[in-house]
């Protein structure tokens, strides 16, 4: 026989005397024992060596705790009668069974080629884990548990970090919120006259109160020139500020039923399109003179337009009000 093997003999005493639930074979097999571990079987009968010529042997591993099984016989090659006469065989145990840790309750059966068949009882052996291959060795373990430790630590830091950041970022105020706040004139905060010592927002006073603003009005606007302008007598412009108005009158000849123009040109340009008013100095509005208008107005000037029955000229007054340089137009 190999010396390479773990062998462990056995003795099946085959009767019908009642039996016990399993022969305790009070052997281990170990994950190390893989290839190697083998079962010896003698067969015997009333002390007798039992003739196994024409017999199948057929061994089952039950595995207790998984409630599992898996048979094997002389027709594979895993069990051999060694001794048929002699009544013995030899059983090589699975590989895969080492997998196995715990009880194992060995089956032993016999079939005969006439169809005869024998239970021969039940053997109870148990397989272990070698040391050896221990999936983690204690040493290990040590590493491991103080790496989950720190494992756990640096969760616990960064959960922290995570939630002291949430809260960061609730309180700072954003650029373009900060932006909005500043350009906000709308009182945002509520802010009441009293509180900064202002005086009311809306309020009048008198032009005596203004120092400086009627001899100012006096200068720019005279009130010749403004009585000149509203009764057409004259032609002339004056300046407010950046506010410009200028007036004058002009002939335009009569067309007899059909419109006719002339044009006018501003004193000085305007930034942009002045408001232009114009009337007509006629005694027959309405009849022989029909109508007055302003037409192609520029900045420099406009057509004065006239719509009459007759050949007559008429005299056209004009108003020009707008922006000179230096104003804001929009």
């Amino acid at each position: 026989m190999n010396e390479n093997t773990k062998v462990h003999d056995l003795i099946i005493d085959i009767n019908a005397n009642e039996r016990e639930k399993a022969v305790n074979s009070r052997t281990q097999f170990f994950t190390m024992d893989a290839k190697t571990g083998k079962m010896s079987i003698q067969f015997m009968r009333r002390g007798l060596q039992f003739d196994l010529t024409g017999a199948t042997v057929l061994v089952g591993f039950h595995f207790v705790n998984k409630w599992a099984s898996k048979i094997i016989d002389s027709e594979d090659g895993s069990v051999k009668i060694v001794d048929a006469i002699g009544g013995k065989c030899s059983i090589d145990i699975p590989s895969h069974v080492y997998g196995y840790e715990g009880d194992v309750m060995v089956h032993i059966y016999l079939k005969f080629e006439n169809g005869q068949s024998l239970d021969c009882g039940v053997i109870a052996t148990r397989f272990e884990r070698s040391w050896l291959d221990e999936e983690v060795p204690e040493m290990e373990k040590v590493y491991v548990e103080r790496f989950e430790h720190l494992a756990r630590d640096i969760r616990e830091r960064a959960e922290a970090l995570t939630q002291l950041l949430a809260d960061v970022d609730q309180n700072i105020v954003r650029q373009a919120d900060f932006d909005a706040h500043v350009n906000d004139t709308n009182n945002p905060h509520h802010v009441t006259v009293e509180q900064i010592g202002a005086a009311p927002v809306n309020h009048t006073h008198p032009i005596s109160q203004v120092t400086g603003l009627q001899t100012e009005l006096n200068e720019r606007l005279p009130q010749s020139a403004l009585d000149s302008a509203i009764s057409g007598t004259a032609t002339g412009r004056f300046r407010m500020g950046n506010l410009l108005i200028q007036f004058g009158t002009v002939t335009v000849p009569g067309g007899s039923g059909s419109h006719t123009s002339m044009p006018v040109t501003f004193p000085q340009a305007y930034v942009a399109i002045p408001n232009i008013q114009v009337s007509s100095s006629s005694t027959v509005a309405g009849t022989t003179m029909l109508g007055v208008s302003a037409s192609n107005q520029t900045v420099n000037g406009f057509n004065a337009r006239v719509f009459r029955t007759g050949a007559t000229g008429t005299v056209v007054r004009w108003l020009a009000i707008g922006l000179v340089e230096g104003a804001t137009v929009g």
